[in-house]
């Protein structure tokens, strides 16, 4: 989730910034796309059975190109890579 110093992961800053960067959302059951709310602070809540703990997060453009590397990358391995 973090580090000690409260820097979360890698993996959660490559999530947050594709979330941050969808450009709908997908309801069961509803064939059209649906707006996002705009994104003005991403973090991401720990919940435990002793308390919820928020860990604020900046994604930057750097995460941004590292997920997308990580997109390709899986499509080149499903073999479906452009």
């Amino acid at each position: 989730m973090a580090w000690p110093n409260g820097q979360i992961y890698d993996e959660m800053r490559l999530q947050l910034v594709a979330y941050s960067r969808a450009e709908f959302i997908a309801r069961v059951g509803d064939a059209q796309p649906n707006p996002l709310p705009a994104v003005d602070r991403l973090g991401i809540l720990h919940v435990t059975d002793g308390g919820t703990r928020l860990y604020p997060a900046e994604v930057s453009e750097d995460d941004w190109t590292a997920f997308r590397a990580c997109l390709w990358t899986h499509r080149w391995r499903e073999g479906k890579a452009a």
